[in-house]
């Protein structure tokens, strides 16, 4: 009576002591790429751009507050030269200057309705000062530019304009564009970091989430032909994909010639001695 060969069934392995079990990345293992990606994006671009903002905002303010400087002084020299000479008209009438009403009102609201003018001081011959109302501290101010015009009527000096300069009246401005800067360094950092994060670093998790299932897998000892993707690149997770696909499928080849080899032994076996010794051999190898 002729036997035939008894297929072997699948067996179904279960992890032994010398098979690692991969256990379930927790969030940082989920996500620690994608975190990485988009904090790594934020200072970099924050960092480069907010340096490149101030080299650029401090070469415009040096640029701006020399010419504020520049303006500020023509300002002053003009209305110097302009309350000079009519101050000069009220002299060659024989007019004291000392006793002209209104002259420190005048001088306080010309200063306020003039940019860059911070205080006007007429000064006379005798030393006598006409400031502005409220104004006790005269044109002591050093980090200001003062202008002086001489007033001469009747054939002699009779004292001069002070205008003090305040170029920073000019240039108020540029604080709100450092803030604006400010602001648009942040939003192109924060946009940087989304999109480094969604577009680098989830694809990075999500890929190293699926290379630890198929580890998973195979110390399961499933194997099966072609399930890992190819990957194309040269980088490391490219690399590790291309081992793990390699070593896939040379277990595959490796559990089909053991299977084939075995049922190749219990074709010969006709009185089933060695079925159970193969099994086990079988299960082992597995």
């Amino acid at each position: 009576m002729a036997l035939e060969p008894v297929a072997l069934e699948p067996i179904a392995l279960e992890p032994t002591a010398h098979q690692p079990v991969v256990h379930p990345p927790g969030f940082f293992g989920r996500h620690g790429a994608t975190l990485a990606c988009g904090i790594a994006a934020l200072l970099l671009v924050g960092i480069i751009g907010g340096f490149g903002a101030w080299l650029i905002i401090d070469r415009f303010n040096r640029s701006v507050e020399l010419g504020a400087r520049t303006e500020v002084s023509a300002i002053g020299t003009a209305v110097a030269g302009a309350l000079a000479h009519q101050f000069e008209r009220a002299g060659d009438y024989g007019i004291p200057l000392d006793k002209l009403g209104g002259v420190s009102e005048y001088l306080t609201q010309t200063a306020r309705d003039v940019r860059g003018v911070a205080r006007i001081v007429l000064r006379l011959s005798n030393g006598q000062e006409i400031r502005p109302a409220n104004d006790e501290d005269g044109n002591g101010d050093p980090t200001r530019e003062t202008v002086f015009a001489p007033i001469f009527a009747g054939g002699g000096n009779l004292g001069q304009i002070e205008v003090l300069t305040d170029a920073a009246e000019l240039i108020t401005p540029l604080a709100r564009m450092r803030a604006l800067a400010a602001l648009m360094v942040g939003g192109l950092a924060l946009i940087a970091a989304l999109a480094a994060a969604t577009l680098v670093g989830r694809r990075l998790d999500q890929r190293r989430i699926e290379f630890l299932a198929h580890l998973d897998r195979n110390a399961g000892g499933n194997f099966i032909r072609g399930a890992v993707p190819r990957v194309g690149g040269h980088d490391d997770v490219a690399h590790a994909y291309q081992a793990l696909r390699t070593g896939e499928e040379r277990m595959v080849e490796s559990r089909a010639a053991v299977d084939a080899y075995a049922e190749e032994l219990l074709g010969v076996d006709f009185d089933g001695v060695l079925r159970d010794r193969i099994e086990r051999t079988v299960r082992e190898l597995g």
